[in-house]
């Protein structure tokens, strides 16, 4: 079976507005699930954050409706925001200082059975970022880390 993996709403903003940095990771692991080699999962939660394209020319309406095609993809599993996770986000969002968004998804990646949520969420200003969470007991055995680079090898630990 393959892996799943949980994508951050920031993985997919940095794809569809092609973050040079960041865009081809996310990219690679796009294309992987579209092979079947992994899954990607992600809340709706996501669809509502990503919202917006770069300046293209476009009118709203187009980049809209490029968006929420990107999200029909069948390698994409969207899972929705029911009682359980809302929840578990809740208590997370309580007990760890998180907050409630991004408990949302570190509680959908849990309860969905993710090995790993892949985000650039180093912080801002006071704000501790998911980063800073990966290796916390209450996440294990799930871990919190950045796509990684192609260009360093599998995503795969070698067996």
């Amino acid at each position: 079976m393959p892996n799943r993996v949980y994508f951050d709403s920031c993985c997919f903003i940095d794809l569809l507005q092609d973050v040079k940095r960041r865009a081809p990771a996310v990219a690679d692991l796009c294309q992987k699930a579209a092979v079947n080699d992994l899954v990607i999962v992600t809340s709706a939660l996501t669809i509502a954050e990503v919202c917006k394209l770069p300046e293209t020319g476009k009118q709203p309406n187009d980049q809209t409706k490029k968006i929420l095609e990107f999200f029909e993809n069948p390698y994409i599993v969207i899972r929705s925001l029911d009682r359980m996770i809302a929840e578990r986000a809740n208590l997370i969002s309580r007990d760890h200082g998180i907050k409630p968004s991004d408990a949302v998804h570190v509680a959908t990646a849990i309860l969905t059975g993710c090995d790993v949520l892949y985000t650039y969420d180093s912080g801002k200003g006071k704000r501790k970022g998911l980063l800073s969470h990966n290796g916390e007991s209450w996440l294990q055995p799930m871990r919190i880390e950045q796509p990684p680079d192609p260009s360093m090898g599998t995503i795969f630990e070698n067996s």
